[in-house]
């Protein structure tokens, strides 16, 4: 299969970045269908060829997640979400109003094949619910009306803007309120790295690496109390001292930015508005547990927000944040992106 120069590009680099090279089947899957429409037989066979795996493989892991797609699906693709905050603010509703004005039902494409429609889970999008994604583009706070305006719109070849940071991310600063996570939100360029040097990045990795030991490290993050923002509420540091410090196996950090339980909605401002704060964290706690390798996980409804990050980490190779030698202290650390793809409903009951 002749592929473009850059999506060529795109594999031979994703297909030597895993320690396990099948590790970049989900990727290279993605950023095909990106390019293609569609996930073909001649993209499966490519694929299957550069990761020294046979057709069949491929087509399972295909199978398991929703958003990867063998047919070509419509010009612009609407998906409506209905889980439970989008269904307790009309979602459900809007997706049958949907149906009526495209004259499709789920997982159909209108006769012109301009547009397809799909009823999914939990965008990531809770606090603007309900929301709905057009080809990766978010709109939030949808009403029927609003919806036929851009549908409209689409027909007639304009691209509403879609809806950067979520709703309730930005917003007044109460006179007692402390920013801390979010305290570089709603700046300009705040993304990118020479902003967020001006505002204090990577300063406390300089402090990590050559003022503090691991030790040092962790005992400083079990004192601030700092939890996991899972369920459970984990005692950070408590979890980092876990890791075997002797133990001759590798190690890695893994950054769970997947967000798909309905209601959490931190991680897309967080990667959008503020990047370098988690590549940051991240490499820190690489330090701490004497690993090299970070990876961090995208949903693959963060579409644009995975091309920030890629674009931050570059930034970070760049300027010594990442890679060998970092600020001269002799730790070395890379990182990648995991994008991932949704799961059908009945993938998640195979779990």
């Amino acid at each position: 299969m002749e592929l473009s120069p850059k999506l060529a590009a795109k594999f031979d680099k994703l297909q030597n970045s895993y320690p396990v090279k099948r590790s970049a089947l989900i990727p290279m899957l993605l950023y095909g269908q990106d390019e293609l429409g569609s996930v073909s037989d001649d993209l499966i066979a490519e694929i299957a060829n550069r990761l020294g795996l046979n057709n069949v493989q491929v087509e399972e892991t295909l199978a398991f997640y929703s958003m990867l797609h063998r047919k070509p699906i419509g010009k612009h693709h609407v998906q409506v979400c209905t889980n439970v905050a989008c269904m307790l603010r009309g979602g459900t509703e809007l997706l049958d109003h949907a149906k009526k004005r495209l004259e499709i039902g789920h997982k159909e494409v209108t006769k012109d094949g301009v547009f397809s429609l799909e009823e999914v889970e939990c965008i990531g999008a809770c606090t603007g619910a309900p929301a709905i994604q057009v080809n990766y583009d978010f709109y939030e706070n949808v009403t029927p009306l609003s919806l036929d305006r851009l549908i409209e719109d689409l027909d007639k070849g304009r691209r509403p803007e879609p809806q950067g940071v979520i709703s309730g991310a930005l917003h007044e600063r109460a006179k007692q309120e402390t920013p801390l996570i979010s305290k570089r939100w709603g700046i300009k360029d705040s993304h990118k790295i020479d902003v967020a040097l001006q505002l204090g990045a990577y300063q406390a990795l300089d402090k990590a690496l050559k003022q503090m030991t691991p030790e040092s490290i962790i005992d400083e993050v079990k004192n601030s109390s700092l939890r996991g923002r899972g369920g459970a509420g984990f005692p950070t540091g408590l979890k980092w001292s876990f890791v075997p410090k002797d133990s001759p196996k590798p190690k890695y950090v893994i950054c769970n930015a997947d967000e798909s339980e309905p209601g959490t909605c931190k991680d897309r401002p967080l990667m959008e508005m503020d990047p370098h704060q988690l590549i940051e964290g991240i490499t820190i706690a690489g330090r701490a547990i004497n690993a090299h390798n970070g990876y961090i996980y995208i949903r693959g409804e963060y579409r644009y927000v995975l091309d920030i990050v890629e674009a931050a980490i570059g930034e970070a190779y760049e300027r010594g944040y990442l890679g060998k030698n970092i600020l001269g202290s002799g730790f070395d650390f890379d990182m990648l992106i995991i994008p991932a793809r949704a799961l059908t409903s009945a993938a998640r009951n195979r779990r």
